[in-house]
């Protein structure tokens, strides 16, 4: 939950924004920190779901409609661009946002700090999930879902980029189709790389057993398996007998 906001009221008067709207923005200079991201044109958006927001500012609202209105006048202003990618709620913080801590000449007293800004966002953050695309449309418009790597292809990609072999596997139908699969019954991506990273430390310098970190084999039906084998609760791998709790994006358990 947010708790203030550092944006000073000069700032709040030029853009005519409300209290309500100053936290709304406040909370999105900090998406750059936590938030997954997209790259389009070399232009960076911040996924920022209308439920998040409600939920780390109740203070503002506890209905994502009224949150919506912020997020249109904000965009109003132009302070944010909103574009939907994928269904999701994604934005991109504009120049002008970015002079929102400016340091100000005065009237009387220019000072020529007043020449630079700070932009909290550019503070070393540490990104969760990064998708580059290298998109042809124009920065304004809409995206259309094949612009985004689909799930399939990024469980694909993470296991090229694990495995100790070099040769990578393709984006075959055949191993789309394993990942799809178990996506289709409830796992998400935290769970294929638990399972991927579990799997290639645990066989990666067994002669026998290295030639089974492949898509087949990963995600068949031991899948959700491995996932268990991968848990806390059950370091040293399961008994063999795939009595097995199915609990995706959670952690884990024997029955």
């Amino acid at each position: 939950m947010r708790r203030f906001s550092n944006i000073d009221n000069q700032f709040m008067m030029e853009h005519k924004l409300s209290l309500p709207e100053v936290y709304v923005l406040e909370w999105m200079l900090n998406l750059p920190i936590w938030a997954e991201r997209v790259i389009v044109n070399k232009k960076t958006y911040y996924f920022a779901s209308k439920t998040k927001a409600v939920e780390d500012l109740p203070m503002v609202t506890t209905k994502p409609d009224t949150m919506y209105r912020y997020y249109k006048k904000l965009e109003s202003v132009g302070l944010i661009e909103n574009h939907k990618i994928q269904k999701r709620d994604f934005i991109l913080l504009t120049d002008l946002c970015s002079t929102w801590n400016q340091i100000r000449k005065s009237d009387g007293n220019p000072d020529q700090l007043g020449n630079s800004s700070e932009n909290q966002s550019d503070l070393n953050p540490t990104y969760s999930n990064i998708n580059t695309i290298n998109s042809k449309k124009e920065d304004r418009t809409l995206f259309s879902e094949n612009e985004i790597e689909d799930l399939p292809k990024q469980v694909i990609r993470i296991l090229n980029e694990s495995k100790p072999t070099s040769r990578p596997f393709e984006f075959t139908a055949s191993n789309l189709n394993f990942v799809k699969a178990r996506a289709n019954e409830g796992f998400k991506l935290d769970d294929f790389k638990k399972v991927i990273s579990f799997k290639v430390a645990q066989w990666k310098n067994d002669q026998k057993m290295k030639k089974y970190i492949r898509p087949s084999t990963l995600f068949g039906p031991k899948f959700n398996q491995y996932l268990v084998e991968a848990s806390d609760k059950n370091p040293n791998g399961s008994d063999g007998d795939g009595n097995f709790e199915f609990s995706p994006t959670q952690k884990a358990s024997l029955l």
